[in-house]
């Protein structure tokens, strides 16, 4: 999961810098393609590994990861712009 969180990050941190450059078309194709990675290949079986991940959490820091992560996802993938198809 680490490499398709970082994967996910390198994309927004392109969006990020083409916005802050006015290349408004860059940032949109940066984060389609961030949003297109996340609804195909991360979110159909995360939040299944995460709440696995939550429940056999041996610490509290563990089990707050979890939840962060999901909700973090949750947010990101749904970001406007997105018909989630």
């Amino acid at each position: 999961m680490g490499y398709e969180l970082a994967f996910v990050a390198s994309l927004l941190h392109m969006a990020a810098d083409a916005l802050a450059e006015a290349r408004t078309a860059q940032a949109e194709i940066a984060l389609h393609a961030a949003a297109a990675f996340l609804r195909e290949h991360l979110m159909p079986w995360v939040g299944e590994f995460l709440d696995a991940l939550q429940v056999r959490a041996d610490t509290p820091f563990c089990r707050g990861a979890a939840m962060l992560c999901r909700d973090t996802l949750r947010v990101v993938a749904g970001f406007p712009g997105e018909s989630g198809q």
